[in-house]
């Protein structure tokens, strides 16, 4: 065996993110921070440059949907942090009002020049949502729904957040949506894996009331 030793968390994010370790099961006696990979990274203050205002999407992208009907908007003279960056794109927060915050994205052009930002590394795992759920913005404040999420969807699970989980749904013939849904809500098995589950318990119960009536 070999032993690689990594002294920075990004350095293990981004060799956990290879394509060749991706069904690696990790010895957590020795890797102490692995439990951090599933989480969004710490965000960062950064200071914009003053008097600007840029457009917001839900993903890093404008053919993602864009929240305040539409006109979702960041002022750079407001409080911004900063969660990092992927494809040319920054994730970010900031305040609505006073009560209500929300988490999107912006162009990273709109970065200031020393501006020092790591790429995000998302876990793209797929998962289906249990019930009926929320997908909101704004996961630490007001929890408002910007869509809700039928039961039984598949969704791609891309990072946690406490109890939130960060997630992209795909909708049919609508934009694609990043947010946030109730981790308790999604589960690793689709409606049919739980119904093939289901059968072949049934189907393994019924093999064993035969073999002890022969018995």
């Amino acid at each position: 065996s070999t032993t690689k030793v990594l002294t920075e968390f990004q350095q293990l994010r981004a060799e956990t993110a290879r394509e060749e370790f991706r069904y690696v099961v990790p010895d957590f006696r020795l890797n102490k921070a692995f439990a951090q990979l599933d989480s969004l990274p710490q965000p960062q203050n950064i200071k914009f440059t003053s008097n600007k205002k840029y457009a917001v999407y839900s993903g890093p992208g404008e053919n993602y949907f864009r929240g305040g009907n539409g006109k979702a908007a960041v002022s750079t003279n407001d409080w911004i942090q900063v969660f990092g960056r992927e494809n040319g794109w920054i994730m970010l927060q900031y305040d609505i009002t006073s009560d209500h915050m929300r988490i999107g994205w912006i162009q990273e052009s709109a970065l200031p020049k020393n501006a020092n930002v790591s790429d995000v590394q998302f876990s793209q795992a797929k998962v289906w949502t249990k019930v009926s759920s929320n997908l909101t913005d704004d996961p630490l404040f007001s929890a408002a729904a910007i869509s809700a999420i039928p039961a039984n969807t598949e969704v791609t699970r891309l990072a946690t957040m406490g109890t939130w989980t960060y997630v992209e749904w795909n909708a049919a013939n609508a934009q694609p949506m990043r947010g946030f849904v109730q981790s308790a809500n999604l589960t690793n098995l689709s409606a049919d894996d739980v119904q093939a589950i289901a059968v072949r318990t049934l189907l393994a119960s019924g093999f064993n009331a035969v073999e002890q009536e022969a018995s």
